[in-house]
């Protein structure tokens, strides 16, 4: 750490990079247990950013500061999820590529 570098700056935490989750737990049938990335409903979500935000093959990336807000990326996220056949309750966010 810079002696010139605020403490805040060290304890942020990066919400720039934003991806889907599928709590397998609870999708009947599914043989997994826990929460897991969905490459595709990131993708998908994603795409509802046009200019704000970049699909990296892995994440949703913000082009620009706060071009993403995380419980507007969740919804996105539960709407690609019901639409492709999953409950909202099976269906979160993370970042960077984590749930």
């Amino acid at each position: 750490m810079s002696p010139l570098q605020p403490i805040g700056a060290v304890q942020a935490k990066d919400h720039s990079s934003h991806n889907c989750c599928i709590n397998w737990s609870k999708v009947p049938d599914s043989n997994y247990n826990g929460w897991g990335v969905n490459w595709g409903l990131t993708h998908i979500a994603c795409d509802r950013y046009p200019g704000a935000a970049t699909w990296n093959g892995q994440t949703c990336n913000e082009n620009y500061n706060g071009a993403i807000g995380g419980d507007d990326f969740m919804s996105k996220c539960q709407d690609a999820g019901v639409a492709n056949g999953y409950t909202r309750d099976q269906i979160g966010a993370g970042y960077r590529g984590t749930c």
